[in-house]
């Protein structure tokens, strides 16, 4: 797991690198602050990429700019895991993991060192309140941008020799309740150990911090910060913490998928699959009840499904970040940022601002030419009366009928289940209140020649035709086959 000041990632160019570096570098739990991302809802659920991106809103200031936010960056893995992800407030954010003991990320961004005091004393408090509300035999890490320093009188092997204002609150809190710094546990080289560069002055400092109980300080195998996320364009470092965790991961089941499509087109896997319902059906004993009857019924199309019906092939998606571009690109940044950090001039920080802008203007590009490449598939759909098609590739592009990502109620998967039950047995299960219930409806017309009796096998067999008319006639006539049969059967 890991902590990493963004600055920004209000473009989703720089939202996709985020993901795209952790997915590269393994970080499975990264703590975010400063995403800049002003939303209605206390917490908002988007995927990006391979991850799931979990978020607490940022707020506006007196300019009306966005600012501040946390957020957690999980893999597909943990997010699997995830039991409940709440807001305890603007600048902490809480999730709480599945496993055995539960574990508990605390994502937390500190006001600077010289913001009023009124702030500072109240996110430290703030704080507190959240920290004792985690029970204490549950695995528990903050992740935070503290803007605090720590000197060697508080913490072990740090980049400062004093500790400032923000530092002493944050001493405070770790003596309180016996926590400490993780990036204090192994001792480093001090190229290693800052975390942060002020872009005016080229100073370093060591403000951002993992911090974990006392008694899950084995647990912790390595602490150490990295330049990989560079070219997400922060003027932070990453804090990458090695952390044996126990993780209850529930297993996916693969839902399979025929294509039935290619079987309509085809008359040979059409005959074939009538050939082997047929012969299902001969092995039927009439002696059965009609229920043991219509299960095997059932069993023969299945078996004949599974048998002739091809398996519709999973549609893999590119990633952006993937693309020979943006990888040409990255390494630019990567180059440009090390010529910079080597040699500070204004011809090395052109040259930096200069790769920066053209790297987030080839994501741009690439998502444009993406784009372009769905409207000419929903002017092929069209021109091919493959309404359905594209209408659904329209959809695509406009995020109509996306399903709304978020997480049930539960500290369990059990919980979770009994949680959508219950909401949906408390909206559909009680009846409605109508006025005038007993009210009776008079029929507008009567004696017409309608037969409300069971379909026959003629009215099923011309039904099939006109509700699949692109199938041809051998699949019409398997399906009316199969009709009978299971008439005959009841």
């Amino acid at each position: 797991m890991g902590t990493f000041n963004t600055n920004t990632v209000r473009e989703d160019a720089r939202l996709v690198e985020l993901a795209h570096c952790a997915e590269e570098r393994g970080v499975e739990i990264l703590g975010v602050q400063e995403h800049r991302r002003v939303h209605h809802d206390p917490i908002a659920y988007c995927r990006v990429g391979g991850c799931s991106f979990i978020t607490s809103s940022a707020w506006r200031n007196e300019a009306q700019a966005a600012t501040g936010g946390v957020g957690l960056m999980l893999s597909s893995r943990v997010r699997r895991a995830l039991c409940r992800a709440y807001q305890h407030t603007e600048r902490i954010l809480i999730a709480n993991f599945d496993g055995n003991p539960v574990t508990t990320i605390m994502v937390v961004y500190s006001p600077t060192n010289v913001a009023l005091v009124e702030d500072v004393e109240k996110f430290y408090e703030d704080l507190r309140t959240a920290i004792r509300d985690v029970l204490a035999h549950n695995s528990f890490a903050i992740l935070g941008d503290f803007n605090a320093r720590l000197g060697p009188e508080d913490a072990r092997f740090m980049y400062h020799n004093a500790t400032n204002c923000n530092g002493e609150h944050l001493a405070t809190i770790l003596a309180e309740h016996e926590l400490l710094a993780a990036n204090s546990l192994f001792q480093k080289r001090m190229g290693k150990r800052w975390t942060f560069q002020d872009r005016a002055t080229g100073m370093l400092h060591q403000l951002d911090y993992i911090l974990v109980r006392c008694k899950w300080r084995n647990s912790v195998t390595n602490t150490e910060t990295y330049s990989t996320f560079n070219s997400v364009g922060s003027d932070h470092r990453v804090v990458s913490m090695r952390v044996r965790l126990s993780l209850k991961v529930p297993k996916l089941s693969l839902k399979i998928q025929h294509d039935w499509k290619a079987f309509s087109t085809s008359p040979d896997l059409q005959a074939r699959y009538t050939v082997e319902v047929r012969n299902r059906f001969q092995l039927l004993d009439v002696k059965d009840g009609p229920n043991a009857m219509y299960e095997r019924f059932v069993a023969a199309h299945v078996e004949a499904t599974w048998e002739c019906v091809p398996v519709m092939e999973k549609t893999r998606t590119s990633s952006r970040s993937k693309h020979p571009e943006v990888v040409a690109a990255s390494e630019k940044v990567v180059n440009a940022r090390q010529s910079f950090d080597h040699e500070r001039t204004m011809e090395n920080r052109e040259i930096l601002k200069e790769a920066k802008q053209l790297f987030f203007n080839t994501y741009d590009k690439i998502k444009g030419e993406e784009l372009m490449e769905k409207v000419r598939r929903v002017e092929a759909a069209q021109g091919e009366q493959r309404y359905g098609e594209s209408w659904r590739v329209t959809n695509e592009m406009g995020g109509r009928k996306r399903a709304k990502k978020g997480q049930v109620a539960g500290n369990s998967l059990e919980e979770r289940v009994n949680s959508w039950f219950t909401h949906f047995r408390n909206l559909l299960g009680t009846h409605p209140t109508v006025e005038g219930a007993e009210e009776e409806i008079p029929a507008l017309l009567t004696n017409l020649n309608i037969d409300d009796g069971p379909f026959t096998v003629t009215e099923q067999g011309k039904s099939a035709g006109t509700a699949f008319p692109r199938r041809s006639s051998r699949t019409v006539t398997s399906m009316t086959s199969s009709w009978r049969y299971a008439t005959l059967l009841w």
